[in-house]
């Protein structure tokens, strides 16, 4: 019996960032085992490429339209057929790109986390805390599965990682990631942060592939006292094993967040983008994380509580939570 095909549209770049392009393979690699999976992409760096097919079916990449209503009319008219599922990640897929993909006659999931125009799918996916459906305007069949349960991680993420203790990590280790883009280079003054207040611990710098800033970055490293290991686009197995080193890590509230507090430590959060809003605010109000200003000042108690929680939300389950929304939708 052959499989259902689900077909994930993202773009991801220097510019707008990587986040929907992690967030689309995640739900592929927990799709795969049982859906066809396909990812549709505008023009693609080489190393996006290498992460889609390590994982997807295949890569469908688009030609240049003139509107995206001219490209989700190719896409339901070439690509899409009846009983196939497509899933949008990405501000730009707004109502009227909805509505022509519905028309195929195809199951619509929409990934979103600033709930800020209309709604025609089948079902949203929101793993940002704090959300409710109220918050939304959407269709009235739309489904809505909203909350950290959902969590959208890759599968090195998303079982309880207790290959490696919080006591057994060197609580001198923090790791940095602002990313897969940094597209304003706030990583410069995380490392300004670390060297004004701790100067003598050990650094892990995660740089996504679509980092733009080497040789600013280059020339401070080239001044600074601070021991700095840099890292770059490592693939989710390495990520995991250099999280798993350090007690501590500097993140932007994006999936490397969820990907750390899925592990479990003291996170500390700098916000890059204006849609990482709802997710800051949800992981600081819930004691979850905490600001980046306050990297160094927490007292033991504050921390341990911390880790406590997050044990408690990340419970290894949303992968199954996830695959059954589309088992459900099929």
């Amino acid at each position: 019996m052959s499989r259902a095909k689900v077909y994930l549209r993202a773009d991801g770049n220097s510019e707008i960032g990587m986040g929907h392009v992690i967030r689309s393979l995640s739900i592929a690699d927990i799709l795969k085992s049982e859906f066809e999976c396909h990812f549709i992409i505008n023009d693609p760096p080489d190393f996006v490429k290498t992460q889609i097919l390590a994982i997807c079916d295949s890569l469908i990449e688009l030609d240049s339209f003139s509107n995206l209503q001219e490209e989700a009319r190719h896409i339901s008219k070439n690509v899409l057929k009846a009983d196939d599922i497509i899933v949008l990640d990405g501000y730009k897929f707004k109502t009227s790109y909805q509505k022509i993909s519905k028309e195929a006659g195809v199951k619509l999931v929409c990934i979103d986390d600033i709930h800020s125009y209309q709604f025609v799918a089948d079902a949203i996916i929101n793993h940002a805390g704090g959300v409710s459906e109220y918050d939304y305007r959407a269709a009235p069949y739309t489904k809505f599965y909203l909350g950290l349960k959902y969590v959208m991680l890759r599968k090195e993420f998303s079982i309880k990682m207790n290959t490696v203790t919080l006591e057994e990590r060197s609580g001198d280790n923090t790791f940095i990631c602002l990313g897969g883009a940094d597209p304003k280079n706030d990583t410069l003054n995380i490392l300004k942060l670390c060297e004004e207040k701790c100067p003598d611990d050990n650094y892990w710098l995660v740089l996504g592939g679509a980092y733009k800033h080497k040789s600013s970055l280059n020339a401070y490293l080239d001044n600074s006292n601070l021991s700095i290991r840099v890292l770059e686009n490592l693939e989710a197995t390495d990520m995991a094993k250099y999280m798993l080193k350090c007690k501590t890590a500097i993140t932007s509230p994006s999936t490397i967040s969820y990907e750390y507090l899925s592990i479990g430590g003291t996170l500390y959060l700098h916000q890059t983008a204006d849609n990482q809003n709802d997710i800051y605010k949800y992981f600081i109000s819930e004691g979850l994380a905490f600001p980046s200003n306050s990297f160094s000042l927490l007292s033991k108690e504050t921390k341990e509580l911390a880790i406590k929680k997050q044990s408690d939300i990340f419970d290894g389950k949303a992968s199954q939570r996830i695959l059954n929304i589309f088992k459900n939708l099929n």
